[in-house]
């Protein structure tokens, strides 16, 4: 493959109405709609499975890449993400830097470094490492969206849908008409904290004895137990899944045989569970420097459980470890990580692929219908958690979305029954609570095996 210079990249991506920043938004925030374009297989688990899963790495520069500086086009918000190896879009920076002394100036600056020699500019050096490792991390694609657990209209599992919710950037609040969907996460939420509230007060007055992690895993599950999420990122990653054996060996593989077209066979998409994300930490973190021996991607030994009732056990007990055997250590590994290179390099449209992948169901009109209609079945109108400061806390709500259960409720409150509790579920008490738990989690984490 013919060196390529960062100017003859910036010019090829003009020529295509881009600008290197996350086309569609999928490594930022926002997305487009579907295509028909290839779609990548999901990453399924089963019981006593064992797979090695290969993660891309991508370089992401939060500015200019002919400047070192952030300005309107690339920041933070919008970084510079070269559709290339870390190892190219390196080798091309390393090369603009050796003509352009600001940009060299500000990448020794930021990296910390007095010195670095960028006359070898066909080469990857240690150096360059120190240079760019900062800047390295793993290939996620991030939707915005909702999840619902509503057996009358999820069915088995809970889904994610895809949702655009404008927010004032100083506030946080929703700018407009608040979906039917935030304000049902807004009242089971609160209902959840009365629950979390009783919990707390039965522990206080030693009713109960509890450890900690006992007290965190009730809550746990409490909030588990909301069906319906706020808006929040979920990301997804492409993996290349190559068997393993019970010992964690190739099974049926050899990397001599594996081309840049047999990669493409072997791709993968899976939602970027808590283990999975606890394992590439590691890596980020140092902890497992040992094994980091590839600028261009990481090795991550996936192994599912060997019992399990249904997908969503086997999907939480499966477990994501360090590379037991290194593919570096592999006869034909040159090969592979050569095909790698290639089909990163070569591929076209991959933000296109992941969109029809996913296959995520947008959250419209007709969605919102549906869940007005279902939210009725997992409310229970005598739940001691159905306070009256819930119900005044959400009367807009419960007025649209509950139908015949709402004249109830909102009667209860209007005439003061002393049949139901006042309860402490103001907003900010709420607000406060959900925050100590990591609810985009518990509502989303280990359900990527299941296709929307």
């Amino acid at each position: 493959m013919e060196k390529m210079t960062l100017e003859a990249y910036l010019k090829g991506l003009q020529d295509k109405g881009e600008n290197g920043t996350s086309k569609h938004k999928l490594r930022n925030e926002n997305i487009q709609e579907k295509h028909r374009v290839a779609r990548i297989q999901r990453l399924k688990k089963e019981k006593k499975k064992k797979s090695k899963l290969v993660l891309f790495a991508e370089l992401a520069f939060p500015f200019n890449p002919t400047t070192g500086e952030a300005d309107d086009i690339y920041g933070p918000d919008s970084k510079f993400r070269p559709d290339v190896t870390p190892t190219e879009a390196a080798l091309m920076m390393k090369g603009y830097a050796h003509e352009n002394a600001a940009l060299k100036e500000s990448l020794m600056r930021r990296a910390g470094v007095d010195n670095w020699d960028t006359s070898a500019v066909d080469q990857f050096t240690e150096d360059d490492k120190v240079i760019f490792k900062k800047y390295r991390v793993p290939s996620l694609y991030t939707f915005p969206v909702v999840n619902i657990n509503i057996p009358v209209m999820t069915k088995d599992f809970a889904r994610d849908y895809l949702i655009k919710i404008d927010r004032d950037p100083m506030t946080g609040e929703v700018i407009g008409d608040v979906p039917v969907a935030l304000q049902a996460n807004r009242f089971f939420r609160s209902m959840a904290f009365e629950e979390t509230q009783e919990l707390d007060k039965m522990i206080e007055e030693k009713k109960i004895e509890l450890t900690e992690k006992q007290i965190k895993d009730k809550k746990r599950d409490i909030w588990g137990r909301v069906p319906v999420s706020d808006d929040h990122p979920v990301n997804y990653a492409i993996v290349v899944e190559l068997p393993l054996s019970n010992t964690y060996d190739l099974d049926g593989i050899k990397l001599s045989a594996v081309t840049p077209e047999e990669i493409k066979n072997l791709l993968r998409i899976t939602k970027y569970s808590s283990g999975f994300k606890d394992a590439m930490q590691k890596y980020l973190q140092g902890d497992w420097i040992k094994y980091d021996k590839y600028f261009d991607f990481w090795e991550i030994d996936m192994a599912c459980p060997a019992e399990g009732d249904t997908p969503m056990v086997i999907g939480k007990d499966t477990t994501f470890e360090k590379p037991t055997e290194k593919l570096i250590d592999t006869d034909g590994f040159g090969v592979f990580e050569k095909s790698m290179t290639t089909y990163i390099d070569d591929r076209d449209d991959i933000e296109q692929i992941v969109i029809n992948s996913t296959r995520i169901t947008v959250y419209d009109e007709s969605v919102e219908s549906q869940l007005c209609s279902a939210l009725s079945t997992v409310v229970d109108p005598d739940s001691p958690y159905l306070t009256k400061a819930v119900i005044e806390n959400n009367q807009d709500f419960i007025a649209l979305a509950l139908g015949d259960i709402a004249d109830q409720l909102l009667m209860s409150v209007a005439m003061d029954s002393d049949d139901r509790e006042q309860g402490t579920a103001t907003i900010e008490a709420v607000n406060k609570a959900a925050k100590s738990v990591d609810l985009e989690e518990i509502m989303t984490d280990d359900m990527e095996d299941f296709d929307n």
